[in-house]
């Protein structure tokens, strides 16, 4: 669990194969039906969604909240649930 997504270079060396992010809250503004085209996406080259490098996933968080101002266009609130299941 990280916060900022650009620390996704750090830890997939060291074996983590999941990693959760947020920070980027999406992007709060994108254009409708292309939520990886967005604000966020300027500064940040994972800000939203799945991730896949090498055997390495990372899930950028939309989270519910805004950063200063208080809207959000073409990026919806986000709850996420996920089921991690062991394999044996």
């Amino acid at each position: 669990l990280i916060h900022d997504p650009t620390a996704f270079f750090i830890y997939q060396r060291p074996g983590a194969t999941l990693i959760f992010s947020g920070h980027t809250h999406g992007g709060q503004l994108a254009i409708p039906f292309f939520p990886r085209f967005n604000l966020a996406a300027f500064r940040y080259p994972y800000n939203v969604g799945l991730y896949q490098r090498d055997h390495h996933y990372l899930n950028v968080h939309r989270g519910m909240g805004t950063i200063a101002l208080p809207l959000r266009l073409g990026v919806a609130p986000e709850i996420a649930c996920f089921k991690l299941l062991a394999l044996s």
